[in-house]
Order: structure tokens, then sequence, then C-alpha cells
């Protein structure tokens, strides 16, 4: 086990510019040229700009205001002569190196020859030559990937593993190794339960909602697409398929069916969005049951595997939900996770894909190792993704489920984000016996099904009825208008379920808590139907794009004329990511006030048996921040939303309100610009987005040039209402060099930077 000093320093609260390195000989090197650079007053644009145009790229942020850079040696004191750099820390081996790689315990037998890692690099590392140093120390590379960001799965004898972790972390290029987390699988009433929580009354399906137009991907043990609820007799796996758009293979064994006797995954899937059109047990379909669901099969069929549940990942989680992206699931359902809770490799790999494909939104199960606190291991623990804990089965959902796992997370974050019901072992809801022979089958099977696995699928279907809602313009008048239809950001179907979300009665503490994180998702509480009496709360709703940078906000105000409907206030953002192992893994920084029209301040998160109280601190670790009163005051309601600290923004939101609203002002691409905007991703391997803000109608440009000038490319061209836009920049084919981005808008232009690097 090797200490690594500067996540222990951080652990411990000790701020990054009073560190004092001192790790283990064999693991130092002043020589390397990765550097942790420590900001003496944080970091904003004038200082990026800077560092840019002296070559100095920088890379993840860690906490607080210090990111990991890339600094020759000859550039040192130049840079310190700048004055905003108060301390440069060499990067040693020993930083690399998450705490217990080495000597975790195993349970699969897999693990008992064989120390699994997984091995991060920079973006710019000579990828070939580690592959070579690798292999020289005895390493076996059973994956790797720089299509993304540059990965490696490899694995080395036990008895070599002391060693050859130090040399690893030593390797120039590396910038962290970890032992492979141990992954697990996470094991018909629920439609009452997350639509109306009345027995029949099934409100949002009623109103034409059931997923349609929507896809979801799951990661999960396979699938059985010869069961009723996915079978399609005319059409293959593909897009024409009525249900499967597609299936791909992650496991090592190169298994592609629900080949375990327990078919988790088809009853995860078939929670989601099963739809039998060809049995008798419509009563069984899924959440969202005229979406389409797409596989990644992630497990083998071994006896371990089948028996134990256990997963072989052969393939980083970024790669994997960007094929998903690819065939439009924008909402990924997983239910399965590790009892490390850590903000690892996974996790980092979950925000990352959040913060470079704002519309999409993953949901990962939050773990059965409950009653324990401090339980929610990874991915789960991810700051952007919905973790989602289990109740009982409806209508005993009001207790939180013995066995769902509690946080907070490691950082002190809320963990898990919302429940669902996740069944007590009774015949729960749809899935297919084992299928061996791959025959059409229309079993439905209960045991041994109970867990946040079988809740976390609820809140995917949930989730793509929301995303479903938006699409089609139902807001804000409450009824499908085309002209209102816009694409939302993960961060606001986020957003909607945790405005969702009501108290579980039977839970001794209250939202927000360590138990059942902002609450049980309840659609009928969030989403509004015009003329419909049962729904009298009315939402105002913002999906800002373009966002805040430090020092920055936004004011929105509200005019509520009914007090007893209350007020509730919801901001959630996608968050860049952070530096492996960061603690806290909070990257930007936003704040939520909201000023009552008598003149009482509310900031988020300050709730005390689920109301918000007068003042208190601003909340500086979640990326979900509530303010709830249960009766509201008549007047105007003042909303704010401060960039506290944002060192890699500008940061995109979104803002959630509900309430008794007099007159609801419509911000369906979030508030115009105040100016033109450009943002480009900085650092890019393959694929990332450019998005601009138009501050009025404009016939607009937007070009990619090479350092000489030369334009290579057209991104969009033509005239472009006011509003901010997102495009997507493919730059495999271009080489590896410095580009330029630039937008012209009237007389008006702007010039981004990207660096590709192959």
């Amino acid at each position: 086990m090797f200490a690594n000093m500067l996540l222990l320093s951080v652990v411990g609260g000790i701020g990054l510019s009073s560190y004092s390195p001192n790790p283990a000989p064999e693991l130092t090197d002043p020589n390397t040229q990765y550097a942790i650079l420590v900001f003496k007053d944080g970091i904003a644009d004038p200082e990026k700009t800077a560092l840019a145009e002296m070559g100095i790229p920088l890379y993840s942020y860690i906490p607080d205001n210090a990111f990991l850079a890339k600094l020759p040696s000859d550039k040192r004191a130049e840079l310190m002569a700048m004055g905003f750099v108060s301390e440069i820390i060499p990067y040693h081996p020993a930083f690399r190196i998450q705490p217990g790689t080495g000597s975790v315990d195993h349970e699969n037998p897999k693990y008992a020859e064989h120390c699994y890692l997984l091995v991060s690099l920079f973006p710019d590392a000579d990828l070939q030559g580690i592959k070579t140093r690798f292999t020289s120390l005895g390493a076996e590379i059973l994956y790797s990937s720089e299509k993304y960001e540059p990965r490696m799965r490899i694995r080395v004898p036990w008895s070599a593993a002391s060693d050859v972790i130090k040399e690893i972390a030593r390797t120039e290029g590396v910038m962290w190794v970890q032992e492979e987390p141990e992954s697990y699988l996470m094991n018909n009433n629920d439609r009452w339960s997350f639509q109306t929580h009345i027995q029949g009354d099934s409100l949002i399906w009623r109103h034409g909602l059931h997923g349609e137009g929507q896809v979801i991907g799951m990661l999960d043990s396979g699938l059985d697409y010869f069961h009723c609820f996915f079978r399609d007799e005319s059409n293959p796996i593909g897009p024409n398929h009525r249900k499967v758009p597609f299936y791909e293979v992650y496991n090592s064994s190169g298994d592609d069916f629900a080949s375990c006797q327990t078919d988790h995954g088809t009853h995860v899937a078939g929670t989601a969005a099963g739809n039998d059109i060809y049995g008798s047990n419509q009563q069984y379909n899924g959440m969202a049951y005229m979406a389409k669901i797409g596989c990644g099969d992630v497990q083998g069929n071994d006896a371990w595997s089948c028996n134990m549940g256990s997963l072989d990942i052969n393939s980083d989680l970024y790669t994997i939900y960007s094929e998903f992206y690819d065939y439009g699931a924008r909402v990924m359902t997983n239910s399965w996770g590790s009892t490390s809770t850590s903000y690892d490799t996974y996790a980092r790999d979950v925000d990352r894909f959040m913060w470079d494909n704002p519309d999409a939104l993953i949901l990962f199960a939050a773990g059965n190792s409950g009653p324990n606190y401090h339980t929610v291991g990874t991915p789960a623990c991810a700051k952007n993704c919905v973790s989602v804990g289990a109740a009982g089965a409806f209508p005993s959902d009001e207790a939180i489920a013995s066995y769902s796992s509690r946080g907070p997370a490691y950082d002190g974050r809320i963990k898990p984000t919302v429940t669902a019901p996740g069944g007590d072992g009774s015949n729960y809801i749809n899935s297919a016996d084992n299928n061996p022979n791959q025959q059409p089958t229309c079993n439905i099977q209960g045991n041994p099904f109970m867990g946040t696995s079988m809740a976390t699928p609820v809140v995917a279907g949930a989730a793509a009825i929301v995303r479903q809602y938006y699409a089609e313009g139902w807001y804000p008048t409450g009824s499908p208008v085309p002209g209102n239809a816009f694409t939302p950001q993960g961060s606001l179907i986020k957003a909607t379920l945790i405005a969702s979300a009501v108290r579980m009665t039977g839970v001794s503490t209250y939202p927000i808590d360590s138990t059942q994180g902002f609450g049980r998702i309840l659609l009928d509480e969030a989403l509004y139907f015009g003329g419909d009496e049962n729904i009298p709360k009315e939402m105002f709703v913002v999906d800002e794009r373009t966002g805040l940078s430090t020092g920055q906000q936004h004011q929105y105000q509200l005019s509520v004329d009914n007090a007893s409907l209350g007020f509730k206030a919801v901001l959630v953002w996608s968050d860049a990511p952070a530096a492996t192992g960061a603690n806290p893994a909070i990257v930007n920084n936003l704040d939520l006030e909201v000023l009552s029209p008598g003149g009482t301040l509310y900031r988020g998160n300050n709730l005390s048996n689920y109301e918000s109280q007068p003042g208190g601190s601003a909340d500086s670790k979640n990326v979900e921040e509530m303010v709830r009163t249960s009766t509201a005051e008549i007047g105007t309601y003042t909303i704010t939303v401060k960039g506290t600290n944002v060192p890699q923004g500008p940061q995109p939101y979104s803002l959630i309100v509900l309430a008794g609203i007099a007159s609801v002002p419509v911000y369906e691409k979030g508030p115009l610009p105040r100016m033109l905007t450009l943002k480009s991703p900085g650092i890019l391997r393959d694929r990332g987005t450019i998005s601009f803000g138009l501050p009025r109608e404009s016939d607009i440009k937007l070009s990619i040039y090479d350092a000489s000038g030369r334009q290579l490319r057209v991104l969009a061209e033509g005239k472009m209402e006011a509003g901010t836009y997102a495009v997507d920049l493919r730059a495999g084919e271009l080489g590896q060099g410095v580009y330029f981005i630039r937008l012209t808008a009237g007389r008006e232009s702007r010039v981004a930077k990207v660096v590709l690097i192959k």
C-alpha cells in the first residue's frame, strides 16, 4: 500500500498552498514536467490566457485553486514571476497512486492470481512508448484506448504487483493508477408510485407521455431480446427494431445474450421500458414503455459471474457512454456498482461524459450496503449522475429499504440523489426467466429481484418521460406546442426529478439527508398539465446553456399568488470533472439564493425538517441545491444564481421553480446572452462541443482555422435567432496541433483556441 500524500493532505483538509510533499524516495521525481499549480486567488480568464500563451496546458482541477499542468522546468521561474501562482509542486509518482492500490481484498476468484489495474494517462502521453514499457514490466494489456482520453486496463501477477505499481507511477505521462473496482449488479405497482402515488391513477400516461421518441442506454448483464417485452418479429436489432436499437458487448468473454439463469439485465430493461405486444402482460409494462432501450453487455457467463452478479467491464465508461450517445441514447441507466467510495477513474468518467455531453443524463444504483452509512460506492458517488436509493414496494414506499446504501459521499455530498421502490422480493415486475435456447418467451419473474438495481430503472423511465415532456413542448402551457419544444440539458431532467421528489414519512430523518436524499420521485408533483385541477402548481424553468463565470450572477423574478402551494426552487449543474481522488470533488461552485417578498433570504440546501431556514451558509460541495418552504408568501420572489467560484467555466446550469405562479416567464433556451460568447473545449482528442451565444438575431459563421490562418471547415453558417447554441466538433481527420475557432455575427467576432492531441 502506497501513501498518496497529496490526497491525504486534501482529505485532512489541509490547503494545498501549505502542503509540503514528502513521499518515499523511490516515488519522487523532481524532474517530471507535470506539476500542480497552486493559484493565489483562484483562476480567471486572464490567467488562463497567459498560461496558454506560454504553452502551458491545464488538465484536471484540484481543490482548492489548483490544477494539474505540464510545465517544463525552464518556464517555472517565468511563471512564478507573473505573480498569480503561489506554488509549483512537482507531480511526484507518489501522488499518482490511489491509496490502497495493491492491497485490496477481493472475493472474485479471477483476482486470485492477478492484480487488475486501471491506468489513466495525460492527453499528450506517448501511448505506444508506455505500452512497450508496461509490457517490459511483465504487465498484460487487456484494453487500451486513446479515442477520448488515454486509458489502459492491465493485469500483473500478484507476486510482482508491488514493484510494478511503483514503476507504472514513475512512468512519465501516467496521471493515475488504481485497482479496478470489483463491480457487481445491484439487485407492477411502480407505475402508480412514480406518477401519482394513487392506486389506479396513471396521470402521466393518461396525458400521452409514455417515452415516445426516447432512447435509454442500459449497461448491465445482457438482454433477452426474444422476450415479448422486447421481441420484434419483423426487424433485427438496430435502428428499425421496435425496442432494441443496439446491443454492444463490453465483456472479455464476448458473451452477447442474457445467458445467466438470474436474468438481471432483462429485468432492469423491462422495468425501464418493457412493452408486451405479444402476450397478456401489459399490466407489467415498464415506466417508459414506448421508449427504446439499447444494451451494453458487461457480464460473462462463467459460474462466478452468473451466481454472484460479478461484472467484467473491458472498456472505459467514457467510451461506452459515447457509443450509447451515438446510437441516440440520452438517458443511461446502470444497476451496478462497487463498494469503493472514492472519486476514482469510473466516477470521473461519468462526470466528464456529462460535462462534454450536456444533454445526457446518467443514473446509477446507490448500492445495497445499507443500513450502514457512507456506503454509496463508485460510480454512483460521481457528482453529475443521479444515484438512486430504494424504497419499499408500493404502497409501502414511505420507508427506505433496509439494504439501500446510505450516504453521504466521501466528501460530504448528498447521496443518494432520490429514491424509488426497489421491491421486497415479491412478484414485483417484468423479467424473463433464463432463456438459454433464445426462444420466444413471455415469462414473468419476481424473486430474487430486489435492490437499488430495481429502483434505478424506475427513475430512468421517469427521466425519459421528463425528457419527452420538454422535447414535445409541454412547457410552459401544459399542452404539447411544437414551437415550445427544446432539447433539455441532462441537468434540467435531473432538476425536474429532484423537484418532483417528496419526503418519505416512514424515514426518521428528512431530506436533505443521507438516507433518502431529496426524497422519492413523484412526477405528478412537478410536471404541469394545463387545465388539470389536480396539479395547481406551475413550473418556471431556465435551461441556461452559456452559464456563469466567477463573480457573475443571473437573477429571475416571479410573482406568486397562492400561499398554500408552497415554494420550491431547485438548481442543478453538470460540473466539470475533478482530478481523480480530489476531495471535495466539486470544481465549479454555483450558489442558489431566494429572496422572499417579505425580505427573507434563503440559501440552497440550508434545510431543517424539509423546510428552508433563513440565512445560513452557502453550500460549497453539491451540484444540486434546493430552497423549499411548505407555504409561500404572496408577492414577488427574487431568485439569484451566483457563479461563486468557476475555475473551468463558464458553467451552464438548470433551474426549476414550483409554486402558485401568477404569470410564467418563458426561458426555453435560457436567458439571452448579454454579449456575443464563444466557448471551445480547450484540449481535444477526437470530439468536443463548441458553444456560442447570440444576444440578438444575426447572420453568423462559425469556422475552424489552422495556426497559419487557413480556413479548414465551416461548422455553422446562416441566420440564427438570439439564444445559445452548441455545435459538435469532430476533429479525427485533423492533425495534432493548435487550431482556432472563429465566430462572426454581424460586425462582431470572437476567437477561441483549441489544442488537438493525438
